[in-house]
């Protein structure tokens, strides 16, 4: 799946917390924050957002950032109805006589919203009342990143903080796409809330907990009218759950499996025949979560249209890596290919030569060691570029 990227960051001198949040997957909206991911990084006195969205921001919706970051705060949006602005009413989930109240999950007060859109980004105290009730904090202009020093956020110690974030008009109709934490319960109408009363089931903190299982290997081949995926994977908690999920357009995905490993398991390579696959072009991906709950996304697995001509694709999930990196490279050929990296300068870093299969593969690049910055992952045959791919070492 190709995303937009819109922001990265670079980071000079001591190392501090990073951490990435990935989108729901969901679509109401189209998938601008379902398909999107948020860095967020702290550098002692600061916090820096940077966004990855899934598609360009609607000319009136607003991603809305709520963080506990202090004592007390609110366990919904009820008693706020501040419809002054866009930013405003998207944060209180009022406009006029409209409403879309988000209560926050259990153990969760809410102390700031941060409204973030085509305009930039505006940061509110959440103050209950009426129009103008909002207490502005701060603003800027920049739509794909955001700079907040921990003073604005009430934090005077170490930087540590929940919040949760969904995606909402400035009519305070909402979408069903959130970050991360899907939204626990409300009634769609349309595939997304509208102006019903959403309840979150659980938020994320910051930093994040490591990830107790990670990806080593990817794949997908033809076998006649099904498809056999394999993957590999390490795990260091108690187990793992594994989810392929499989689209047809790269957009909305659906689960054809799952399975439930031990860290025993988890030595052992895994298998599955997708009986149902047919000829037509599929894209596929594995969700993972740890025994701890936290979820990540491999990169998606194409396999091209069976007697279609020839071609190649590259992605890379997520695009922000801190340690190597693993993109899928698929092609529904056999056939020799080059992949170098490439630093921001133009030089080549590093260079192996790649046997394609007819079908979808992950390759293994040395990158833990690149210092902190933007790299380019170029494919080439023997004598075209096929394609090239950005990503943030951190």
């Amino acid at each position: 799946m190709k995303k937009l990227l819109l922001a990265a960051v670079l980071l000079v001198g001591q190392a501090y917390g990073q951490s990435t949040y990935s989108g729901n997957t969901k679509t109401g909206f189209g998938g601008t924050i379902g398909n999107g991911s948020l860095v967020v990084t702290e550098s002692g006195n600061d916090i820096i957002f940077s966004l990855t969205t899934g598609a360009a921001f609607g000319a009136n919706d607003n991603l809305v950032i709520y963080f506990d970051s202090e004592a007390g705060g609110l366990a919904n949006t009820t008693t706020i109805n501040d419809d002054a602005d866009g930013g405003r009413a998207s944060v209180s989930g009022n406009s006029g006589s409209n409403t879309s109240e988000v209560t926050f999950p259990a153990g969760f007060t809410a102390d700031y919203g941060l409204a973030w859109g085509t305009f930039g980004s505006a940061l509110f105290k959440l103050t209950p009342g009426g129009s103008g009730s909002l207490t502005f904090v701060s603003s800027n202009s920049n739509t794909s990143s955001r700079t907040i020093p921990k003073s604005e956020l009430g934090i005077t110690g170490a930087i540590t903080f929940k919040f949760v974030a969904t995606y909402v008009s400035n009519s305070a109709y909402r979408s069903n796409e959130a970050l991360v934490q899907n939204i626990g319960d409300g009634s769609e109408s349309g595939g997304n809330f509208g102006f019903n009363p959403i309840t979150f089931s659980a938020s994320n903190d910051f930093p994040l907990v490591p990830l107790n299982v990670t990806l080593k290997q990817f794949g997908a081949r033809r076998q006649g009218q099904s498809a056999e995926l394999n993957w590999k994977v390490s795990c260091t908690g108690a187990y793992a759950t594994f989810e392929l999920q499989r689209s047809a357009d790269g957009k909305n995905f659906s689960k054809v499996y799952s399975e439930k490993a031990t860290a025993a398991r988890c030595n052992e390579p895994f298998t599955f025949a997708d009986a149902s696959a047919g000829a037509g072009k599929l894209f596929y991906r594995l969700k993972l979560t740890s025994d701890a709950g936290r979820v990540t996304y491999s990169s998606v697995a194409i396999l091209m249209a069976t007697g279609s001509a020839q071609g190649f694709s590259m992605s890379l999930v997520p695009n922000v890596v801190s340690g190597n990196a693993l993109p899928q490279l698929s092609s529904n050929q056999k056939g020799n290919a080059l992949i170098r990296v490439v630093s921001a300068g133009g030089q080549v870093l590093q260079s192996q030569r790649v046997n394609l299969v007819a079908g979808s593969q992950s390759v293994a690049l040395q990158t833990a060691t690149l210092p902190a910055g933007m790299y380019t992952i170029v494919l080439s045959d023997e004598s075209n570029l096929l394609q090239q791919i950005r990503f943030v070492k951190q």
